[in-house]
C-alpha cells in the first residue's frame, strides 16, 4: 500500500518538475526516480525509529527475572542456623520445665502418702505403697505390689486416698478404684469395682479426708486437711523457679 501512494507522489512530484523544462522526459524520469526512492528511505528511517522507541519503553516496562531475584534478601545459612538454635533452646526449656514439673509433682503425691500412711501401716508395707504411688504417677496400668494395712483405716479412707492422687494425676475413676483395690486386695476384698468407683469421694466421716484440688495445680491443701507440707513444695514456687 505504501509503495502505490509513494508512486503517486513520485509521479506528481516529477510531472511538475517537468513542466519546468518543456516536460523532457529526462528530466521527469530523473525527478520519478529520486523522489520514488527519497520516500522508501524516509518510510524506512520512520519505521526503524518507531521500532526503538517501541522496544526501547517495553523493555523499561518489563523487570528482568534477574532483578527481581536481585531485590530479594534471602534468608543466608547463618540466619536460619540461628533461627534453627533459638527453637531447640526454646523446646528444650520446655521439656526441661515439663520434666522438673512432673519429678515435683512425684515427689509431693509420694510424700502426701508417706504422711497419710505412716501412722497406720509398718515400715515394708508403707515402701511398698510408696513404690506403688511413684509408679501409679507415670504407669498407672500396671500391676501393683499389695499391701495392708494395720486396720486402722477403713474403705473411705483408702478411697479418699485415691481419689486425692489419681485426681492430681488427671486419671478417671475406674483408674483410680483399680489402683487401690490393688494395692490393699485385703482391705477391699468384699468391694467390687463399681461399688469402689461410686463411693471414691463420697463425703462420709474418714480419717483421711477428701481434698479437692484447686484448677491447674497438684497442691494439697495441708492445713485444711490437718496435715503439714512436709517439703514445702508446691505448684507455684516451682513455676518461679522454672523462669
Amino acid at each position: 500500500m505504501p509503495g502505490i501512494i509513494f508512486l503517486a507522489i513520485a509521479s506528481l512530484v516529477a510531472y511538475q518538475i517537468g513542466t519546468d523544462f518543456n516536460n523532457h522526459w529526462i528530466v521527469e524520469s530523473v525527478a520519478f526516480f529520486v523522489v520514488f526512492v527519497l520516500l522508501q528511505t524516509l518510510y524506512g528511517l520512520l519505521q526503524a525509529i518507531l521500532l526503538e522507541i517501541f522496544f526501547s519503553k517495553a523493555n523499561h516496562l518489563s523487570i528482568p527475572v534477574d532483578n527481581i531475584t536481585s531485590n530479594v534478601t534471602l534468608p543466608t545459612n547463618s540466619t536460619v542456623s540461628t533461627c534453627l538454635d533459638k527453637s531447640t533452646l526454646i523446646q528444650n526449656e520446655k521439656r526441661k520445665k515439663a520434666e522438673l514439673d512432673k519429678q515435683r509433682r512425684t515427689q509431693i503425691l509420694v510424700e502426701y502418702a508417706n504422711v497419710v500412711l505412716s501412722y497406720h501401716m509398718n515400715k515394708n508395707h508403707l515402701e511398698t505403697i510408696l513404690k506403688n504411688v511413684e509408679l501409679f504417677t507415670t504407669s498407672p496400668e500396671v500391676d501393683f505390689t499389695s499391701a495392708e494395712t494395720d486396720g486402722s483405716l477403713g474403705t473411705a479412707d483408702l478411697r479418699h486416698f485415691a481419689w486425692n492422687i489419681g485426681k492430681r494425676l488427671g486419671y478417671d475413676r475406674m483408674t483410680q478404684a483399680k489402683f487401690i483395690k490393688q494395692c490393699f486386695p485385703k482391705e477391699f476384698m468384699n468391694c467390687e469395682l463399681p461399688t469402689i468407683i461410686r463411693n471414691l469421694s463420697d463425703e462420709v466421716t474418714s480419717i483421711i479426708k477428701i481434698d479437692k484440688p484447686d484448677k491447674g495445680s497438684y497442691d494439697f491443701h495441708w492445713k485444711a486437711i490437718g496435715l503439714v507440707n512436709p517439703l514445702d513444695i508446691t505448684s507455684k514456687n516451682l513455676s518461679k523457679e522454672a523462669v
